[in-house]
């Protein structure tokens, strides 16, 4: 995992990091993204102080681009469940019983 640039930026603290995001076309690109984290003073008045809080951040960007898998089901029971049920339903007995699905 990177972990980004924090910097002061006026009276807030800053972290700037790169992410991977498909475009239109289905190809990947990199894009940088700053966010805020917190304004300077108090228990963040160093880079370091304020680790903890852009690695949060970094996370939850980077989380929301990972894709991610909408199903579960097995290839075996996607077959047994869902694709061969439909076929019996859709086809001809003589034509289901001649496929060998």
């Amino acid at each position: 995992m990177q972990r980004g640039t924090v910097e002061q930026r006026g009276k807030s603290w800053v972290v700037r990091f790169n992410i991977k995001v498909l475009d239109a076309h289905g190809t990947e690109k990199w894009i940088s993204k700053a966010c805020r984290l917190t304004e300077v003073g108090g228990a963040y008045r160093t880079a370091a102080s304020v680790r903890k809080l852009a690695d949060a951040e970094i996370v939850k960007h980077a989380s929301a681009t990972i894709s991610r898998p909408t199903s579960t089901k097995t290839l075996k029971a996607f077959i047994e469940q869902d694709f061969l049920p439909h076929i019996k339903a859709t086809r001809k007995p003589s034509t289901y019983a001649s496929r060998a699905y």
